[in-house]
């Protein structure tokens, strides 16, 4: 109680100093203090700390239940950034606090968001947000800072017009994509955060619409300069469109569906939702790339019109937002029971010829394609449906950037969320498992296998992650954003069944409820939109802190087995991540590749647990890469090349 009294003083002294000083004023702390140290010496529990690569904390969180002084959640959090501003970084003495989001949720936990504007203007500060999640209790979970930005020296005026801007944008984007840009973009100034810390002046130039195959582009171009900063697609989708294969579709007689439908003026029917908040329109896509109604004469004869690709449609588009609303208490994508559009036929050039489906943020629209030769339509899989949805959940909050880890985060929670909701939905139940897709397939084994990622060819442990070296596009899926989404994919299939992956074991997962609740609280209640991995990881302990040390724990070692928590990383919780011996050779690597155990230039090939095959490293005097000491996995690069140490 003493420490808890002294955390409410200090905070409190704070706030007044906040009031009675100015942006100029030298900051009333000592930033030279450690941080963690003084925490914990102010509230009597410690704190996990995590820099993820900053100079300074991105994350931070107390490792058991401690609420914060002050009148509301905004005075609360306003206190702690003033209080310990100065130790986050030098962000807190140059730029004011913007407040953008304070609400509670159907649950009762409660999100404070921040966005920073450039010093002495209203310009945003893009991709930049700090924030406070507190608990239904009260208690803070854990805080989000975006202050370890110096925008002191950021300009504030520009020195090219929005038009020059464009021009640049323009020439951007036909050289990415392969066409001309499509509609007026939406343009905007304001700071741009790079990788090594600094902030950039920048016009943000969004194209709504989508360009050739390129998917909404957004174009960060330099306010003085004119060079171009960064770009990225925002729109998401599916399944790498890069990748064929062979796929299922069910012939099932007892397939009937009921259907929320609406009734015309003129007598016609309309697949449109009538009793139910949001309402969901099904529509199909014509050959002008406009989208109409898809109407019936008569009940029961929509499947008539397209053997029934609409009603699956309507029908799963209902049922995921069903999920959201009574298993996460989210009405509608954007928590307002905003209307959505399920656009289904959409055999367009953006939509890969009809080989995929994909989200479109700006218009709330899903757009289902027909498949093709190897492929059935999308529709068939409602897993697919709530995958899409999900996207334009984490676009109205986290807003993840759809680029490299923060987007392969926001294709793994898309997947979770398509896995949970086939696990929840009841005549889905029995069919139900860790697949994506797999009622489009004709094998069965769906887009991704997030049991087992390596089926599929992707990574399922971070060390595999290779740079991308290039501008996020098409060409190299937004650096890696299907491809690397089995690494959380792994981990959730851990935490949540459990299992053992390199020398980690996580003997009980913690259920397919349990595991649901923290994947949605904190994916969607990140507001750092270039999140990683690990800031993912800490976030979802924060918020299983509640539900016990087991799950905590289950959770934690999860993300430790997939390489991207040290084990050191628990040692605030008191968690010890359960090991077992590795062995070499395909004994352990099921599928995928080992390190030879006599021969370190080499390494099988293993499929099924038998050796199918090997490779060898191309220059003399290389070695095969182990996962570790006592773990023989070894790694490929794109072109399929042993990825060997240096001699």
């Amino acid at each position: 109680m003493k420490n808890r009294t002294l955390l409410a003083a200090s905070l409190l002294i704070a706030l007044a100093a906040t009031a009675c000083s100015s942006p100029s004023d030298p900051a009333p702390f000592d930033a030279s203090t450690d941080l963690e140290a003084r925490l914990e010496a102010d509230t009597g529990v410690k704190w996990a700390l995590l820099k993820d690569g900053a100079a300074a904390p991105r994350l931070l969180g107390p490792t058991h239940s401690v609420k914060l002084p002050g009148a509301d959640h905004e005075s609360q959090t306003r206190a702690f950034f003033a209080n310990y501003g100065a130790a986050l970084g030098p962000n807190s003495l140059s730029a004011s606090l913007h407040l953008v989001e304070d609400q509670t949720g159907p649950d009762g936990t409660h999100d404070t968001t921040f966005e920073h504007r450039l010093p002495g203007t209203e310009l945003p500060v893009f991709d930049a947000r700090s924030a406070a999640h507190f608990g239904e209790d009260g208690a803070v979970r854990y805080i989000e800072s975006a202050l370890n930005f110096d925008l002191s020296k950021v300009p504030t005026k520009a020195a090219i017009s929005e038009a020059q801007a464009r021009t640049e944008a323009d020439a951007q984007v036909m050289k990415s994509c392969e066409g001309a840009a499509v509609g007026e973009p939406v343009i905007a100034l304001g700071g741009f955060p790079t990788g090594n810390g600094t902030v950039v002046l920048t016009y943000r130039v969004e194209y709504r619409e989508g360009i050739g195959s390129c998917h909404a582009p957004t174009v960060f171009v330099d306010a003085n300069s004119r060079s171009i900063v960064h770009m990225r697609q925002d729109a998401t989708e599916i399944a790498d469109t890069s990748r064929g294969g062979s796929f299922h579709h069910w012939n099932d007689a007892s397939d009937i569906k009921a259907l929320d439908v609406s009734r015309n003026p003129d007598a016609s029917y309309e697949l449109r939702t009538a009793s139910s908040s949001p309402t969901v329109s099904t529509q199909y896509y014509a050959a002008n790339g406009l989208r109409y109604p898809v109407r019936a004469n008569a009940l029961g004869s929509w499947d008539s019109l397209d053997k029934g690709t609409s009603v699956d449609a309507h029908y799963y588009a209902t049922k995921a937002l069903e999920y959201f609303r009574i298993v996460h208490g989210r009405n509608g994508l954007d928590g307002n029971g905003s209307p959505i559009v399920v656009v289904t036929h959409d055999n367009s050039k953006l939509n890969s010829d009809g080989r995929n489906a994909h989200y479109q943020s700006w218009s709330r629209e899903v757009h289902i394609g027909d498949g093709g030769a190897d492929r059935f339509p999308f529709s068939l899989s409602y897993d697919v449906l709530v995958h899409e949805m999900a996207h334009g959940v984490i676009a109205e909050t986290s807003k993840l950037a759809y680029e490299g880890e923060s987007g392969a985060l926001n294709e793994s929670f898309a997947d979770v969320m398509g896995t949970t909701a086939e696990h929840w939905l009841p005549e889905m139940r029995g069919k139900a498992d860790f697949r994506i897709g797999t009622r489009i397939t004709k094998n069965g084994r769906g887009f991704r296998d997030m049991e087992q990622p390596l089926r599929e060819g992707q990574p399922q442990v971070k060390f595999m992650w290779l740079p991308c070296g290039d501008l996020p596009s098409g060409a190299n899926d937004n650096c890696g954003v299907h491809r690397y989404s089995g690494i959380p994919n792994r981990a959730f299939s851990l935490m949540t069944i459990g299992g053992s992956e390199s020398e980690i074991v996580i003997p009980k997962g913690i259920g397919m409820e349990a595991a649901r609740y923290v994947w949605f609280r904190a994916m969607t209640g990140l507001r750092n939109p270039r999140a990683s991995f690990q800031e993912a990881a800490y976030a979802q302990i924060f918020e299983a802190a509640t539900l016990g040390a087991e799950t905590v724990a289950a959770i934690g070692c999860a993300w430790v087995a997939v390489g991207v928590l040290e084990r050191s990383a628990f040692d605030r919780w008191g968690t010890v991540c359960k090991t077992r011996q590795v062995t070499s050779g395909c004994s352990y690597v099921q599928n995928g590749y080992a390190c030879h155990e006599s021969a370190p230039y080499a390494a099988y090939r293993c499929v099924n647990g038998s050796i199918a095959g090997g490779l060898n490293c191309r220059n003399e005097g290389e070695t095969c890469r182990k996962r570790s000491a006592t773990d023989f996995t070894a790694a490929v690069t794109y072109s399929g090349d042993l990825i060997c140490n240096p001699r």
